[in-house]
């Protein structure tokens, strides 16, 4: 029992992904990235994502069960990410594949998680897959946008000597692939 207490505090102490998006007098919050975009991003455990998650779900839905209609896309991340933590722990270890749950914290006064990404690492091929994006409720791109995180994932994957793959998040949510289009190029 004092284990569990004890790492509930390290969590609730370490990860500051469930404060809101406003400073106490009122003035928007303001993220910047990193030089180095890699060091915006924290590994997490998925019980760690399910956890802060669960506070984010538990600030958008009111005392009756209801939300506002722009939170309910939120909701369904939620929830597909409680249901990709079910399939990790029904599918246990793959000896070729590593499953990466990943917080995007960004400088700020405060140290908030803004975005969970659900990853797999195919080590064999050298493959980066980002299979989901729940951003918190308290974000908002004027803070800073989502397309830094993007870079970030590339630094990450150039970093790990690895290819970078967002199809298999641009297939279930079609707002990243939108936002992070290269409209010059593509």
């Amino acid at each position: 029992m004092m284990c569990k207490l004890i790492k509930f505090l390290f969590i609730a102490v370490s990860v500051s992904g469930i404060k809101p998006s406003k400073m106490p007098n009122g003035n928007p919050k303001k993220y910047q990235s990193s030089l180095d975009l890699t060091l915006d991003l924290k590994l997490l455990t998925i019980q760690e994502a399910s956890f802060i998650s669960k506070h984010w779900l538990n600030n958008i839905i009111d005392a009756n069960g209801n939300s506002c209609k722009e939170d309910l896309q939120i909701i369904d991340k939620i929830n597909n990410l409680e249901t990709y933590r079910q399939n990790l722990e029904n599918k246990g270890i793959s000896p070729n594949n590593e499953n990466m749950i990943l917080a995007w914290v960004p400088r700020g006064v405060y140290n908030d998680l803004l975005f969970i990404v659900c990853c797999e690492v195919d080590r064999v091929n050298r493959d980066l897959f980002v299979n989901l994006l729940v951003q918190s409720p308290f974000w908002e791109s004027t803070q800073i946008e989502s397309i830094v995180l993007k870079e970030s994932l590339e630094q990450l994957a150039i970093r790990a000597n690895c290819s970078l793959h967002l199809d298999p998040l641009y297939n279930v949510d079609s707002r990243y692939r939108l936002a992070w289009k290269n409209w010059k190029f593509d």
